[in-house]
C-alpha cells in the first residue's frame, strides 16, 4: 500500500515527488523578511516556560509558585498565562 505525501505548500502535480521535496516553499530573501517582522506591543502575558527559561529555573519551579500562590496566574482552559504585572511584582517582591 502506497501512501500519499501531504505538504505545507501546493504541490503542482505534474513534478515528481522528488523534486518537489527538494523545492522550499519560500525563497531565503521571503524567510528573513518574515523573521524580521515582530509585532511592536509587548506581550501582556507569559507562558510558564517562556517565564522560567528567562529566569533560568525549571518550568515547575515556577509552577509551584503558581500553586502557593506566591505567582498569579490565569487560567485559559488548559493554558496557564503569567501576567506581566504579576511577573514584575513577584520580581519585586523578590529583592
Amino acid at each position: 500500500m502506497y501512501l500519499l505525501r501531504t505538504y505545507a505548500y501546493p504541490v503542482d502535480p505534474r513534478k515528481s515527488l522528488n523534486t518537489v521535496a527538494a523545492d522550499p516553499p519560500y525563497k531565503e530573501h521571503q524567510v528573513s523578511e518574515i523573521a524580521a517582522k515582530k509585532d511592536p506591543r509587548p506581550p501582556l502575558g507569559y507562558s510558564p516556560k517562556d517565564v522560567a527559561d528567562s529566569l533560568g529555573v525549571h518550568r515547575k519551579t515556577i509552577l509551584e509558585a503558581i500553586k502557593r500562590k506566591d505567582l498569579h496566574a490565569v487560567r485559559f482552559g488548559r493554558r496557564i498565562v503569567i501576567p506581566k504585572a504579576a511577573l514584575d511584582k513577584f520580581l519585586e517582591a523578590q529583592k
